[in-house]
């Protein structure tokens, strides 16, 4: 009796063991990759810059391309965004952002800076928009736009 207790407490003990400890889930995960920006929106005071569908074309040529690129930082739940805008001949438009929070939301993601959310995302679309005022002029600021896998 007292070898069965044994074989029962050890085969207890080994099937507790674990050789790789269980990693926690990091949120970032399903959401980075890169995607193709579908719409665009910017605006700054009395200027707008509003591309409604991309890629633009004109006479079939592309003209103008976006892409938003979404990075896995190492800090637990936090991403790093950076939107692009493309033109031939031109310097690409680059909009980076970092330390960006992803926060669950049932089937979805919302992504925060601080307290402000900037964007909803579910690992196929992200739908950023955000709506400020320039601290020293105190015009408002308007960055929409969407991109899909």
């Amino acid at each position: 009796m007292k070898n069965l207790f044994v074989f029962v407490f050890a085969l207890f003990a080994l099937a507790g063991c674990n050789s790789k400890d269980v990693e926690p889930i990091h949120a970032g995960e399903a959401l980075a990759g890169t995607y193709s920006v579908t719409s665009f929106l910017f605006t700054r005071g009395d200027s707008t810059y509003h591309l409604p569908t991309l890629p633009y074309t004109v006479q079939g040529s592309q003209i103008i391309t976006g892409k938003l690129e979404v990075t896995r930082l190492e800090a637990m739940n936090q991403v790093s965004l950076k939107l692009t805008l493309q033109e031939p001949g031109e310097p690409d438009a680059v909009f980076p952002i970092d330390n960006v929070e992803v926060r669950p939301d049932g089937d979805e993601y919302d992504l925060h800076v601080g307290s402000t959310q900037l964007a909803t995302a579910d690992g196929t679309t992200v739908d950023f928009d955000v709506t400020t005022r320039d601290s020293q002029t105190g015009e408002s600021i308007v960055l929409k736009f969407e991109a899909k896998r």
